[in-house]
């Protein structure tokens, strides 16, 4: 597989594995409880979490989990503009930079909203595999702009393939 299909195949496995993390409810497990951002479990029987339940800071978590899925979104249209662009390389400089700052604000803010939710939910026994596949998602993602723009500025791929 040729540099710049690997680097777009790694952000969206990113991408997919944050907005599993994003709608599963094990984020945070407490024997046969857990709680995810949009709903609670008991014994495997689940309810959507009651707007009185609702705190500010688990809504500050959902908008930060949702700008991070949407910054993703953002992030790999751009790569796969990039790679299939048609024009000279500035236009896929600028595309490419552009994705890595939007890989940036996504990867903060699927942070941000981990530590956020760990503040709230600490008392709870442990971490969720939900919870971890929403980090491990925006890893992946600055993993894969990244080498994106390592192969670019380095000429380690075949250039043919970015149409230059």
């Amino acid at each position: 597989m040729q540099c710049p299909a690997l680097s777009l195949l790694l952000m969206c496995l990113g991408t997919v594995l944050h907005v599993i993390g994003l709608a599963s409810h094990q984020w945070s497990v407490e024997g046969d409880h857990s709680q995810g951002l949009w709903r609670y479990c008991i014994q495997y029987v689940c309810h959507g979490i009651p707007e009185r339940l609702s705190t500010d800071y688990l809504l500050t978590c959902r908008v930060l989990a949702l700008a991070g899925m949407f910054f993703s979104f953002v992030s790999v249209t751009l790569i796969g503009l990039a790679i299939h662009c048609k024009t000279k390389q500035p236009r896929i400089m600028v595309l490419t930079l552009s994705s890595t700052a939007s890989s940036s604000v996504s990867y903060a803010c699927i942070v941000s909203c981990a530590a956020v939710w760990r503040s709230i939910y600490s008392d709870m026994a442990g971490i969720g595999f939900s919870f971890i596949i929403s980090i491990i998602g925006g890893t992946f993602l600055i993993v894969g702009v990244v080498s994106f723009l390592y192969y670019i500025k380095t000429d380690k791929c075949d250039r043919r393939l970015l149409s230059i």
